[in-house]
């Protein structure tokens, strides 16, 4: 599911100071349609589209086709050292950084900077 998208809206009648405004804050969805009716009449009209987000990519953790050793869907936390070496690997078969790898890991850039120099 998307991240809502929070619309404020402030409103401060002529001559009063910033502090006597109305705030209103409203919570919606990307992709949504929101209309706001300016004076007494439906010819002052002014729509706005909310423009929709795009969708973060999955963890690394559950990217398709990782290798069964590399315990997909498993939260780094979780690994066990067996499971944590074949990420970083992984991680640096892959070409990523070290921080990057040792996220995916669960375990510091300096233990993927050791694992590495041994290969």
């Amino acid at each position: 599911m998307a991240e809502p998208v929070i619309v404020t809206m402030r409103y401060t009648p002529p001559g009063a100071p910033d502090t006597e405004s109305l705030h209103l804050e409203l919570h919606t969805e990307p992709g949504a349609r929101l209309t706001v009716h300016l004076g007494r009449h439906a010819r002052s009209l002014t729509s706005v589209d909310i423009p929709a987000q795009p969708q973060p990519d999955p963890p690394d953790w559950d990217r398709p086709n990782l290798p069964a050793d590399c315990a997909p869907g498993i939260k780094p936390v979780l690994l066990t050292d067996t499971q944590a070496h074949a990420r970083i690997h992984y991680g640096l078969s892959q070409g990523w950084t070290q921080r990057r790898t040792g996220e995916f890991a669960g375990r510091s850039a300096a233990v993927v900077n050791r694992v590495s120099r041994k290969n």
